[in-house]
């Protein structure tokens, strides 16, 4: 009896539909893309229009800036040298043990501040490209000067992904368009080549000028004003971007990346 009833049953069931022959088959529906890929998918088409890989951000020239602190961490370590020299080695006056050890703590503090200066002018970014790939996530290279300046700059292969920066830049301003960068760009190239002087027809206004772009040099040296530090998984130690150098109208979509992947 079971075994009838369960035939029936089975005999009773409705084959499944078969599409027709040349009938277009539907995919399944496909969930919603996530933020993040649709901010690659953006990235990637706005990189793609051109031919050669994108230019995001160029250095200015940070020559200045690099003598600047190679020539304070050359006074620091002189400074320390002689300095425990003449209260070591050969003391030109008598003094106390006190003495003594309060100018050996400031030889050990000036030799760390040289040190400081030094690693402050290394790891400097001059360029970042960007070239869109078969995949959804471009290809993005970092450029970065050596200690001897004319050599060829070190050059890091990522993505986005693997890019943290310290400070956001311009993602916080989410209204921020590309005439507002374009705008941005104009008054960093400003600010950047200066005042053009001739040395010649007005030598203390050039002067005057080089003394106070040496001491701005210090302060950001100091305080790093004006960098943004950068990280690269996988590699080790980090990197600074002067953000008075040019940044392309793509770098907005690329820090967006950035933003949403550091989540």
């Amino acid at each position: 009896m079971c075994f009838h009833s369960s035939c029936r049953r089975y005999l009773s069931r409705k084959p499944p539909l078969r599409p027709l022959k040349g009938a277009p088959v539907l995919s399944p529906p496909q969930g919603p893309r996530k933020p993040l890929e649709d901010l690659y998918l953006k990235f990637n088409q706005a990189i793609s229009k051109n031919k050669e890989a994108t230019k995001l951000y160029e250095g200015t020239s940070l020559g200045s800036y690099v003598a600047t602190t190679r020539t304070t961490a050359i006074f620091c370590f002189l400074y320390a040298g002689w300095n425990f020299y003449t209260t070591t080695s050969d003391p030109l006056l008598s003094v106390s043990h006190f003495t003594t050890y309060a100018l050996g703590g400031i030889c050990i503090l000036m030799g760390a501040m040289g040190a400081v200066f030094v690693r402050r002018g290394t790891s400097l970014i001059t360029g970042i490209t960007a070239s869109p790939t078969h995949g959804s996530i471009p290809e993005i290279r970092i450029k970065i000067r050596r200690t001897i300046g004319f050599l060829k700059p070190r050059e890091i292969v990522t993505s986005p992904s693997q890019v943290k920066l310290s400070s956001p830049i311009f993602v916080s301003k989410q209204q921020l368009q590309t005439h507002d960068m374009r705008r941005i760009r104009e008054a960093f190239h400003e600010r950047a080549i200066g005042p053009r002087l001739s040395f010649f027809k007005e030598p203390l206004k050039k002067i005057s000028y080089f003394t106070w772009k040496t001491l701005i040099n210090m302060r950001r040296a100091f305080t790093q004003e004006g960098f943004v530090y950068v990280e690269v998984k996988g590699m080790s130690g980090t990197f600074c971007l002067d953000m008075t150098g040019y940044f392309g109208d793509e770098f907005l979509a690329f820090e967006r990346c950035i933003a949403e992947a550091s989540r």
